[in-house]
């Protein structure tokens, strides 16, 4: 065996030893709010509204549509909901 240490996870993530919340100067946090980042401590996930612009979610939507060649409005495109197994 050799002496590699194992790393759970992805190893080409770089390791960031910073906590989250620390901020120089007393700075404000940039995108949470405080109430924000105590939930985040609370419950390990928060919603961020707004945080991608509508535009790119609609581009990205129309993108999606098309690199599938289907249309949205035209259900022959698409794959029939009976066709979908539920898990």
């Amino acid at each position: 065996m050799n002496n590699e240490k194992f790393t759970m996870g992805n190893p080409n993530l770089v390791n960031i030893n910073t906590p989250l919340n620390q901020r120089l100067n007393n700075e404000s946090l940039r995108v949470l709010s405080e109430d924000d980042w105590k939930f985040w401590k609370d419950n390990g996930y928060v919603i961020i509204q707004n945080a991608i612009p509508e535009e790119y979610i609609n581009r990205t939507r129309d993108l999606i549509w098309a690199f599938e060649e289907k249309d949205p409005v035209e259900p022959s495109t698409c794959i029939p909901l009976r066709a979908v197994k539920s898990r």
